[in-house]
């Protein structure tokens, strides 16, 4: 188990801002093998997207549920932003931002990797920072340094 991903500092507004701005999209592949992701880039005036890259599809249902739990929180963010400076949300802030920031740098170290490999060699990838983050979620259920170095 591991907390690396943890951000060891606040998010800044900017990295917010970057993380805001992007969707990624999860379609089946002709390749039964393979699921693909699409990165949609959201700004003010107009959206785009593109595929980014190949994924196992083993790892369907547990980047389904990476990414519900990463947007959620996003929306939360949104929601709460104005509300932020109020004494009930100050301690609950920052643990949030951190939160993002923990799921984007955990998104990002799955997709990477696998930006190299073609669609008919996927199949046969594994995705250690997804499964080591599976793993961390389902025995400890948190992922900041303090429960982690606590389990």
């Amino acid at each position: 188990m591991s907390d690396y991903y943890w951000p060891m500092s606040m998010p800044t507004v900017m990295l917010m801002d970057y993380i805001t701005q992007i969707r990624y999209v999860i379609q089946e592949d002709d390749n039964p093998d393979a699921i693909q992701i699409y990165t949609m880039y959201i700004n003010r005036n107009k959206m785009k997207s593109g595929h980014r890259t190949f994924l196992p599809a083993t790892y369907l249902h547990y980047m389904n549920s990476l990414l519900w739990k990463y947007y959620l929180y996003i929306d939360l963010a949104m929601h709460f932003n104005p509300h932020r400076t109020q004494k009930k949300y100050k301690k609950f802030w920052p643990t949030l931002l951190k939160y993002i920031a923990l799921l984007d740098n955990v998104v990002e170290s799955v997709l990477h990797p696998c930006l190299k490999i073609k669609n008919e060699d996927i199949g046969d990838q594994v995705c250690q920072s997804l499964e080591e983050y599976c793993i961390t979620e389902f025995l400890i259920g948190r992922h900041d340094p303090e429960s982690v170095n606590f389990f």
